[in-house]
């Protein structure tokens, strides 16, 4: 079963992963030795930074003293030094001071080296210090909340409260989750007489507190805030540096005839994904040129392209083709791509949308797997068309952007997610108020970000989003009316002038023209008195740039791509005059003995059964490329053009580095996936790997032999889970799982039991009881168990039934007609299943009807419907994809009648099913055969497999043991949770579903993590033995190890058998993107909320007890 938002997290959190795997592998070799290339200096540092991590900080400090023995005059390791020496207390600060004042004369204006000598001497007694310290931080991180906390806290304790308050109240401007910050607020304004603030304070720093969001600063590593922590990207510098080659291209080469009186609109587009694009050129005739050869070839007319004003290129019905998307005047049209190199479209739709169109781009903005298109026209506001499965809406039926714009000029800068949530956002320049930033959430709610919130604000000349110092986060180039180029730094908050003087500028661009990973800028304007021309500025990989000795025509735009195969960027520009430019990059075949590598793919979606998952071609996945001291991270958008949206292979470059350390992929669809065998220098595509964003926590049990696998439980308890517009789904958090005899044997004189979580998502588990009812021969034993959706929740008591007094239904029949009786008659893994699914959403079939017959039917008081089979249960978003479709889930019905001719009686309308993986749904039909009912029929449009089904009577076990059984309660002996890892999901015989395997394990998975506290490990029994809303909360890769003390089992009589039942009370919550609070672990459940997230009408338990002895791990 449903990102905190910092992509940057999750990158750290995954490179920690993969080193953790290597350690429990046996592979991570700490050397000492000395290294004797730059690539073992950074061996070093990267083990240096491991052992930070793993807060191994004398064994660090180990390694970095090597390190820095060899390289003194590098920053980043006596600073990473210092730190490790740091966080030794006592017995490491004189050392970490030492450290840290060598550092400040290697780089005397790093603001991180003062504010940890802050850390220092206010940990010394010495405040006055600290304040001169963190003052001189904070003057030099103005949007570090950390340095002005620490600088306010300094003013605090020194006895300047006057001067504090300023610096709390920008703190929680800067990052409204620090704790401490909210509290110092809250005593300062009461001192102050404002109450009404001390109130709303308060009221924060207590609801922070209470759903785990909150922020702490204190001593421990990570803890004393971002600029305390050790530096992870370190480039050489100096003699150790690699130096590049010079960036050189051939003389411009004239492509076609100047565009003259109507914008230039052009892009590269690789239809047929060999990694070798095309120029897409839109005019009086659209043309296709290859510009692979010695001068720039036509390869024949587009005519859809004829005419128009703007182009995007995607795949919008979901064939894992390029499809084209065009404007002309008012009229959009859509056509359906063949995959080859110069395309004979089909027309899909047109709408008109009553204005010019200026600009189009694909994009997946509702997270539902298929491209939404945003349509921004010559004046006005800009549109949507949502994708609802392989079909356009017009803008008048879609959602809109809350903007209001009658007649101002509208320019598309970027659609990417801002704010870390995973959504596309979207940044437009409006003509005259400049840069506007529109959030994007869950179920289309669009908010304006205020300017002042805006670190865009402003007038800007032109703009462009992209990661130019390596830090693996967007930051903002910008060019200011004054004529300044400026780098607004993500990781750094704050704005760094690269160009000054600077005018006239038409075109930037952003590309690695020099091959070393790192995004060069290509700008056309006037710099300084200069002639109006285009510049190339070389980023030296930490986002300063050096302006390369070349001169380019001016131009109003530019593209680039590899269009010769040998892997590096060519540009086309468009001069002021209209013409088009080929400038191929020859930086490497004239610079011998220079040589690079680089990473080209393309990124293969996944739609499993159909299932809408990320779009085939991979538009909006976010990809991180790690190799060495190189690290990059971008979005893939097809190719931005001008005017235009095209189609072409990623391609980072690598330098000299020959192989990749990691390639991370975030897919839309909130899988984070780890490659570490990429091929560089060819054409690969990285296919999105099979795997369920969510599912429930898994029981394994051991059977004497090994643990085997039983079902997964839980699923009804789904926290969030998206069945209408602000319309969460209740949940049903009581479950009884079933253990067949010979499952569960006795270990050591207990029984063994593991409850594994193998997903992205927390699991919270309030009790766990183990029951064994012992039967006489001929009899099994099933729970009354079934999810119920709109029938009376079942009971969970154990039924006995009679093996011989069984009946299968004579006569089956669905939507195709009849099927083979034998089909039900055993559970075989052999399925009566829908007779089609639903594409694009997984979970959803079509309306299916099936009807059962008996020949017999039992004589008995109480008679039950025993169904065997699984669900694919659907997703929130599948939810929200369906009822924008004018859909929804139809969980099954239950009817029944006595023979063909009869009207059919509803037994219970949407009644429920078997809750996920393969089990025992068992209904009480008995009302329906005492009026001699013979035929039954489900219906419903759920994804619900039947294995086996049977009537049968059914004896509940009565105090006085009349049905021959007996009930024995097992006392839980103990409850381990630990880390566990991951269970390989497996199917021995090629069926589904896929089950697992306790043997085979992954120590990691690429997951994003969610914010809020995990129970810490160890023993949690007490957590687990009663309902109190005192829950084992477990994440990803947990195991809750349990020990029932089997010592009170009597032995079993001849041919008697143990059924073991498992009464479960619990929820779980999974990372859908449209999962309420999906975010984080909290709000905690509890039993008496009358829905999920709770509303408050209902007061939540005082558990800050709970909190403060149990939940203590981050996820």
């Amino acid at each position: 079963m449903g990102r905190t938002g910092r992509r940057g997290d999750w990158v750290s959190t995954l490179l920690l992963l993969l080193i953790v795997t290597a350690a429990l592998l046996g592979a991570l070799i700490l050397n000492f030795g000395p290294p004797s290339t730059p690539e073992g200096f950074l061996d070093l540092h990267q083990q240096g930074l491991t052992l930070i991590s793993r807060r191994q900080f004398e064994d660090a400090e180990k390694v970095l003293t090597g390190l820095v023995a060899r390289v003194p005059d590098q920053f980043v390791p006596r600073f990473n030094l210092g730190i490790a020496q740091l966080n030794q207390a006592e017995a490491g600060i004189a050392r970490a001071t030492e450290s840290l004042v060598i550092a400040r004369k290697i780089r005397p204006e790093d603001p991180r080296v003062a504010y940890c000598l802050g850390i220092i001497h206010r940990f010394t007694g010495s405040e006055e210090k600290a304040l001169e310290e963190f003052q001189w931080a904070a003057d030099r991180l103005p949007k570090s909340a950390d340095a002005q906390y620490q600088l306010a806290i300094s003013l605090l304790h020194l006895g300047r409260k006057d001067e504090a308050l300023p610096h709390f109240e920008i703190v929680v401007r800067l990052d409204p989750t620090l704790l401490g910050a909210w509290h110092n607020l809250q005593l300062m304004y009461r001192r102050a007489g404002r109450i009404e603030d001390a109130d709303r304070s308060l009221d924060q720093f207590m609801s922070l507190r209470e759903d785990g969001r909150g922020k702490v600063h204190g001593l421990k590593y990570t803890e004393q805030g971002d600029p305390a922590e050790a530096i992870r990207d370190w480039r050489l510098t100096g003699a150790l540096a690699r130096e590049g080659p010079p960036i050189l291209f051939s003389d411009g080469v004239e492509i076609g005839e100047p565009i003259i009186g109507r914008p230039p609109v052009f892009a590269f587009v690789d239809s047929d994904l060999d990694c070798i694009p095309d120029l897409w050129v839109a005019g009086e005739k659209g043309i296709s040129w290859h510009l692979g050869g010695p001068t720039p070839l036509s390869l024949g007319e587009i005519d859809l392209l004829s005419g128009v004003r703007t182009f995007a290129v995607g795949d919008i019905d979901e064939d894992g083709l390029a499809d084209l998307i065009t404007a002309t005047g008012d009229v959009i049209r859509s056509s359906k791509g063949d995959g080859t190199r110069l395309p004979t479209f089909v027309p899909l739709a047109s709408m008109e949308v009553g204005t010019p169109v200026a600009d189009l781009r694909l994009v997946d903005l509702d997270l539902e797997g298929d491209l939404d298109l945003i349509i921004v026209p010559e004046r006005g506001t800009p549109l949507i068309s949502i994708n609802e499965g392989r079909d356009l809406r017009a803008p008048g039926e879609s959602p809109r952007f809350p903007l209001t714009l009658e007649s101002s000029r509208v320019e598309l800068l970027a659609v990417r997610d801002i704010d870390g949530d995973d959504d596309a956002d979207v940044v437009v320049d409006v003509a005259v108020d400049g840069p506007q930033l529109i959030l994007n959430g869950p179920q289309w709610r669009f908010e304006r970000v205020e300017e002042g919130e805006f670190p865009l604000a402003g007038n800007v000349t032109v703009a462009l989003l992209a990661d130019v110092d390596g830090d693996l986060r967007d930051d903002w180039v910008v060019v200011r009316p004054g004529g300044e180029l400026s780098v607004l730094s993500s990781s750094r908050g704050a704005e760094t002038v690269i160009a000054g003087t600077l005018t006239e500028v038409s075109a930037l661009h952003g590309a690695d023209l020099d091959l070393d990973g790192d995004l060069d800028l290509v700008v056309s304007g006037r710099f300084g008195e200069a002639t109006k021309g285009s510049r190339v500025l070389i980023n030296a990989g930490d986002g300063t740039f050096t302006l390369a000795a070349l001169n380019l025509p001016a131009a109003e735009a530019f593209v680039s791509a590899d269009v010769d195969g040998d892997l590096d960027l060519d540009l086309v520009l468009v001069t002021v005059e209209g013409q088009l430019l080929f400038l191929r990059n020859e930086t490497e075949a004239r610079s011998k003995p220079w040589s690079h590598h680089a990473l080209r793919i393309y990124l293969g979606g996944r739609r499993d059964k159909l299932d809408r998952r990320t779009n085939l071609l991979g538009y909006g996945a976010r990809v991180t490329v790690l190799a060495g001291e190189l690290s990059q991270s971008t979005t893939f958008e097809g190719s931005i053009g001008c005017r235009a949206q095209g189609l072409a292979p990623l391609l980072v470059g690598l330098g000299p580095r020959p192989a990749i350390g990691s390639l991370i992929i975030d897919w839309p669809d909130g899988v984070l996936q780890g490659e570490r065998d990429v091929a560089v220098d060819g054409c690969e595509v990285v296919e999105e790997i099979q795997r369920k964003s969510s599912s429930c926590p898994v029981l394994f049990t051991w059977d004497g032999t090994e643990f085997s696998f039983i079902s997964d439980f839980m699923g009804g308890g789904g926290l969030g889970f998206w069945s209408g517009p602000d319309l969460y789904g209740p949940p049903e958090p009581t479950e009884v799982v079933r253990i067949a005899p010979g499952l569960l044997e006795p270990l050591a004189g207990d029984l063994v039991l593991s409850v594994m979580e193998p997903m992205q998502e927390a699991c919270y588990i309030d009790r766990l009881q183990l029951i064994a009812i012992d039967h006489r021969p001929g009899t099994e034993v099933y729970p009354e168990e079934y999810f119920p959706v709109g029938g009376v929740a079942p009971s969970g008591e154990p039924l006995v039934v009679k093996s011989d007094q069984r009946f299968f239904p004579a006569f089956v029949e669905g939507n195709t007609g009849p099927h083979e009786p034998d089909l039900l008659a055993a559970v075989d893994r052999r399925y009566l299943e829908p007779s089609s699914l639903v594409p694009d959403w997984v979970g959803y079939a079509s309306r299916e009807s099936w009807r059962l017959r008996f020949d017999g039917a039992p004589q008995s008081s109480r008679s039950f419907l025993f169904i065997d089979g699984w669900v694919e249960y659907p997703y929130s978003r599948i939810n929200f994809a369906a009822w924008q479709k004018g859909d929804r889930l139809e969980a099954p019905s239950f009817w029944w009648r006595r023979q063909e001719e009869d009207p059919w009686h509803l037994i219970g309308e949407e009644f429920g099913y078997p809750a996920g993986m393969p089990k025992t749904m068992v209904v009480d039909v008995s009302a329906a055969i005492a009026q001699g009912a013979r035929e039954f029929r489900i219906d419903s449009n759920l994804e619900f497999y039947l294995d086996r089904v049977f009537l049968a009577g059914a004896m509940e076990i009565g105090g006085d043991g009349g049905c021959g059984a007996r009930r024995i309660s097992l006392p839980l002996r103990t409850a381990t949770l630990r880390f566990g890892g991951y269970p390989a999901e497996y199917s021995d015989d090629g069926a589904l579903p896929a089950t697992y395997h306790y043997r085979e394990r992954q120590a990691t998975l690429d997951y994003d993590r969610m914010g809020g506290l995990l129970t810490r490990y160890g023993e949690v029994g007490s957590l687990i033995e009663e309902i109190d809303d005192r829950f084992a909360v477990l994440g990803g890769g947990d195991e809750l190890l349990l020990r029932y003390d089997a010592s009170a089992l009597p032995p079993l009589a001849d041919g008697w058998s143990r059924t073991y039942l498992l009464d479960t009370h619990g929820y779980c919550k999974d990372r859908d993107p449209l999962t309420a609070t999906r975010e984080s672990i909290e709000p905690l459940p509890f039993a008496a909320m009358e829905s999920y997230p709770p509303t408050g009408q209902v007061p939540e338990p005082d558990r800050s007890l709970y909190r403060q002895r149990w939940n203590s791990r981050s996820d």
